[in-house]
């Protein structure tokens, strides 16, 4: 399966193998045994892979729909499931190969 996540360091994320998950309601932020991320489609209508460029302009419409994702940089990963993200939006993954970075 194909993900997408926002962050400034993959490889650092990938060894920590772990997101946190903090509400304005929440005291203290809740370790998650996986890192969040997007589930992502990389393929067209036609069931071909998209190009660099049209995948950067799917990740850019994405990252414009979603305000509190204050990065520069989006990281196409490939990776297993290993749970829902308890705040709704994404999912927790292992990753198990980074495909490319994005610079938006």
């Amino acid at each position: 399966m194909y993900y997408l996540r926002f962050t400034q360091n993959i490889e650092s994320d990938i060894q920590s193998g772990v997101s946190y998950l903090k509400t304005p309601s929440m005291k203290k932020a809740k370790k998650l045994n996986g890192l969040c991320a997007f589930s992502f489609d990389p393929y067209n209508e036609e069931g071909k892979l998209m190009s660099n460029e049209e995948i950067e302009e799917k990740i850019r419409k994405i990252s414009n729909s979603q305000y509190y994702l204050n990065t520069e940089v989006a990281v196409l990963l490939e990776g297993k499931y290993v749970g829902s993200n308890p705040n709704g939006e994404g999912v927790l993954i292992k990753v198990t190969n980074i495909v490319k970075e994005f610079y938006l």
